[in-house]
């Protein structure tokens, strides 16, 4: 009978030792999984997102409601409050999740209204729309309670049936992470939208992110190689951003912006066309010339003419920055024959601009060099019709009023081989002001006449 008893008390004490241990390693685990979540979460931030912009307190308003949106009628928030954790990631000043928790539990009509409110100011009706559907969808179909949920905040937000549809339909885009599906649906009537999602759609888009009547933007993560697209025009601003642009019509036309921003690019064997472009920033990219020339005139023995040009600009009005770039193996070979657009001097084989007389000194160009590396620029013109080589940069004696800035670049091997008592340089023609600081030459020609130091 003791032996019984004691047995008893043996499988009771081994029984509650299980339960404990178990509990211990559910408590561990628990923490683990929260660990990799809040790890997921830090390391992977919604960059840009539009709400890391505003202040605090509609920070933490918008927070508050996400937190609503995750709890609302779903046993497992687990993913949602991940997402919410990635957003918080980017921002600054951000609360504990646990506060955003325990308020969302104290929701009231006037808190609400405020925040509608807030949004309605602030722009992010739009981004808070698709934050909510993106947590609602964080573990599959949505149950109907929250779809009705979500048609009302839509309908607070003041987003009318079609628009909830059209903006559903982005959101499943982002969830599946479908670059093609995505493009599909961009149109210039919902430019609203495309703003406002870039800070998901950058992480998966691979050529046009964004397309509206103002802007047009190409975005990739991975240097996806240009559409073979050589005409773009008749935007406020066009950005094309870690694309490699190698076109196989060796030109890319860009005309009639007001803004053309270039970032971070390998621009190879393709030729910039610009017109009538107010300003151009292009920055960290880096243009090469590694095929046969883009242009070849040759008639005979007696004419021959071929070009491999990284710009080509006909400007006025215009303000040009390019910084942290690196152009290579450019090169313009000319034995007698005229480039009408030149008006007969120079060549310029890494930028060269054109531009129509103009009497009127407000019509100018102003273009910096800061921080940019030229490497085997060449041009060789043997004949009777050019007068300076100009191996880097050249503005036509039609193109008046360029101010021209020349800082902290490296030049190795640029310069002009030709049979001629004439100087060569590798910036001019004709600059109403050539200023030059802490540049470094290295087997070049000089950078250029009547040149200012600082």
């Amino acid at each position: 009978m003791l032996k019984k008893q004691k047995s008893d008390t043996n499988k009771r004490v081994t029984k509650k030792t299980e339960t404990n241990t178990n509990k211990d390693i559910n408590k561990k685990v628990e923490t683990v999984r929260r660990f990799f979540s809040d790890s997921k979460a830090s390391n992977h931030p919604v960059k840009e997102h539009p709400i890391s912009k505003t202040d605090e307190y509609i920070r933490n308003m918008y927070f508050d409601m996400l937190c609503v949106a995750a709890q609302y009628e779903s046993d497992d928030t687990e993913n949602a409050f991940t997402l919410i954790k990635r957003i918080m990631s980017a921002c600054k000043n951000v609360q504990p999740f646990e506060e955003y928790i325990r308020r969302s539990m104290e929701l009231t009509v006037g808190k609400t209204a405020e925040f509608i409110k807030q949004c309605r100011d602030n722009k992010l009706c739009e981004i808070f729309f698709v934050d909510s559907l993106l947590i609602s969808c964080s573990n599959g179909t949505p149950n109907a309670k929250q779809i009705a949920f979500l048609a009302q905040y839509g309908d607070m937000l003041g987003f009318k049936k079609a628009e909830m549809t059209e903006i559903s339909e982005f959101a499943a885009a982002i969830l599946k992470q479908d670059s093609d599906g995505y493009q599909k649906i961009l149109n210039k009537n919902n430019a609203y939208i495309q703003e406002a999602v870039l800070c998901y759609t950058k992480e998966f888009i691979e050529g046009m992110i964004l397309n509206t009547s103002k802007k047009l933007y190409y975005y990739s993560q991975n240097f996806k190689e240009f559409d073979n697209i050589n005409i773009l025009k008749d935007y406020d601003e066009i950005k094309i951003e870690n694309m490699k642009i190698r076109l196989k019509q060796k030109e890319m036309h860009i005309s009639s912006v007001k803004n053309l921003i270039l970032e971070n690019c390998y621009v190879l064997s393709t030729t910039l066309c610009l017109s009538s472009i107010e300003k151009i920033k292009i920055n960290n990219c880096n243009f090469k010339w590694d095929r046969k020339p883009r242009y070849t005139y040759e008639k005979g023995k007696s004419n021959v003419y071929y070009c491999n040009r990284a710009i080509e600009a006909d400007l006025y009005n215009s303000r040009i920055m390019i910084s942290n770039t690196k152009f290579s193996d450019f090169s313009i070979y000319s034995f007698n024959a005229f480039d009408y657009r030149l008006n007969g001097f120079g060549v310029g084989a890494v930028f060269c601009a054109y531009g129509k007389q103009n009497d009127q000194k407000n019509d100018f160009v102003d273009i910096t060099f800061e921080n940019c590396e030229f490497t085997n620029i060449q041009t060789d013109c043997e004949d009777k019709f050019y007068e300076y080589g100009y191996s880097v940069f050249y503005a036509s004696p039609l193109a008046y009023y360029y101010e021209v800035s020349v800082k902290d670049c490296y030049f190795s091997n640029c310069k002009t081989t030709y049979n001629s008592t004439y100087t060569k340089y590798l910036f001019g023609y004709n600059f109403i002001e050539f200023k030059a600081k802490n540049n470094k030459l290295i087997d070049s020609d000089i950078l250029g006449e009547h040149m200012q130091e600082g």
